[in-house]
């Protein structure tokens, strides 16, 4: 969205490193986003989606709902189609950029 918006991203860096928005998920999105490098995250697409699909199912079983989790599964769903399931994790941010 900052992109989106003329937000540069190393000065979005600068911002949420310093607040609450500085967490592990940060550094690696924001390493592929500066320099469409993925060290920091080697967690495949592929993986994650299976691990929510998994969690989905443990959910039902205790009867359990989650609003975040329908729609964080589709988009990993489809940033697996788009990026290939044995990219990493990172790279889903080039879904959410996609035109």
């Amino acid at each position: 969205m900052a992109n989106a918006l003329g937000v540069f991203q190393q000065k979005l860096l600068e911002i949420c490193s310093q607040g609450g928005a500085n967490s592990a998920m940060l550094a690696p999105v924001i390493e592929w986003v500066l320099e469409r490098e993925c060290t920091k995250l080697k967690f495949s697409l592929g993986n994650a989606e299976k691990d929510m699909r998994y969690l989905t199912e443990t959910l039902a079983t205790y009867q359990a709902r989650s609003a975040m989790l329908p729609p964080l599964c589709e988009f990993l769903s489809r940033a697996k189609k788009d990026q290939g399931e044995d990219s990493f994790v990172p790279t889903a941010y080039d879904t959410c950029v996609k035109k």
